[in-house]
């Protein structure tokens, strides 16, 4: 069974840790998507880490082979201590400043999950950017069940004083023009 733990905000801003999905629905569509990606992929090599282990390590993970790590310590105190001490999004609240630090310890994988509204797009515009100064060479792959939740990371990414490269590869018609213009 696949088991992930999802960081979820709620309506009154708590953050809260769940060890399960959602919905049966979600569940049943993950599960579905893990077996064809063992059953077609199993051989694949990701690029996650330098290492040929990293890569068979998150394959596994993503395969459902094992379990991913919970020991959270992939940056060391004097890196978080930059993250802490210099946001490129001063307007961060707590618990998307504790979610940013807990995918940047992650050592394989995090997932960021919740309601519409709930500043999941800021987050994740943090994160990459986050990890970018930390990661200078590394490429990060974005990507979501809709183009236009895509395009919106790209829209912040690409509106900032100081851009950061980014490629997106998707149909052009289903592109928001401010993305494809870059």
């Amino acid at each position: 069974m696949l088991c992930l733990t999802l960081y979820l905000v709620n309506e009154k801003s708590e953050f809260l840790s769940l060890s399960k999905l959602p919905n049966n629905g979600s569940f049943d569509k993950i599960r579905e998507a893990v077996s064809k990606l063992k059953s077609r992929y199993v051989h694949l090599n990701l690029m996650h880490s330098s290492s040929k282990e990293g890569h068979q390590k998150l394959r596994d993970i993503l395969c459902n082979l094992i379990s991913p790590s919970t020991v959270f310590d992939n940056i060391s105190e004097e890196e978080e201590n930059l993250v802490k001490n210099s946001w490129f999004n001063e307007n961060l609240n707590k618990i998307q400043m504790e979610t940013i630090l807990h995918c940047l310890k992650s050592r394989e994988l995090a997932l960021i999950h919740g309601p519409p509204g709930t500043g999941k797009t800021t987050t994740i515009v943090e994160l990459i950017l986050q990890h970018a100064r930390l990661h200078p060479r590394s490429k990060i792959l974005c990507c979501a069940p809709s183009n236009t939740a895509v395009d919106n990371i790209a829209e912040k990414l690409i509106n900032r004083t100081d851009p950061i490269p980014i490629v997106c590869v998707g149909h052009p018609a289903r592109m928001s023009e401010s993305v494809l213009c870059r």
